[in-house]
């Protein structure tokens, strides 16, 4: 795209106001060095340039980063909290698909140490799920310590494949960018 004076002129307003982006802003302060007339244009639009805080910038993407996290984990409490609640149910063959996504969008949403413990943490909450659910339904019974443990085990295994598979995605998808 040809930059022609008109455009510089647009653009004038923008840096004055402190809005405009730093690309905008050399791309005036340039054509002001070779050229009166945009010189006197942008003397006389009044105002001093401002200094453009880029602080403000890095705290508004930083915001949108952490609300995109929040969401994350949100999807993630809430798949694995549904996953685990259709245990004893016909969907339960659905977290074939629930708890891989559950593990791999741990990978992309969580630091490492975090994603690497949520089979474990899948774990415990389908182990504690259970074990309440044989307490509230029979009464408490010692071989609900043992009963609870095959579904916990399984959903901790199919979270890990899902830890490894995003695993795998983070690094190729790394791998291309380098």
């Amino acid at each position: 795209m040809k930059v022609t004076p008109d455009v510089i002129r647009d653009l004038i307003p923008l840096v004055k106001d402190g809005v405009a982006s730093s690309d905008s802003v050399a791309l005036v302060d340039h054509y002001m060095k070779h050229d009166p007339d945009i010189r006197e244009e942008y003397d006389s639009y009044g105002g001093i340039l401002p200094e453009r805080d880029d602080s403000k910038d890095q705290r508004i993407v930083a915001g949108i980063k952490r609300g995109v996290v929040m969401t994350q984990l949100f999807i993630l409490l809430v798949g694995a909290t549904i996953g685990i609640a259709m245990t004893g149910s016909f969907g339960m063959f659905y977290n074939l698909v629930i708890m891989p996504f559950v593990g791999a969008l741990a990978v992309f949403s969580m630091k490492r140490a975090w994603s690497l413990a949520m089979p474990l943490i899948v774990f415990a909450g389908a182990y504690v799920y259970q074990f309440m659910s044989s307490v509230f339904s029979g009464g408490w019974n010692p071989i609900v310590w043992g009963t609870s443990l095959p579904y916990s085990s399984i959903y901790a295994l199919l979270t890990a494949v899902g830890v490894l598979i995003g695993l795998l995605l983070q690094f190729a998808f790394q791998k291309g960018s380098r």
